[in-house]
């Protein structure tokens, strides 16, 4: 019987973890997408700056 009741508590255990292993999944993946776009936006910023200093 204490077999079968920690078999119990060891799934609930796991599908909770399984939950916030995803909810970081998706956190993670946002603040990414964030530091991409920003890392982007420097390089188009950079990139332009060169092309000025070079016109003159």
């Amino acid at each position: 019987m204490r077999t079968f009741t920690k078999l119990r508590s060891f799934l609930a255990m796991e599908s909770s973890l399984k939950e916030e292993v995803g909810d970081l999944k998706t956190s993670t993946n946002q603040l990414f997408k964030i530091v991409f776009e920003r890392l982007d936006n420097l390089e188009e910023q950079i990139t332009q700056s060169f092309l000025q200093i070079e016109k003159k």
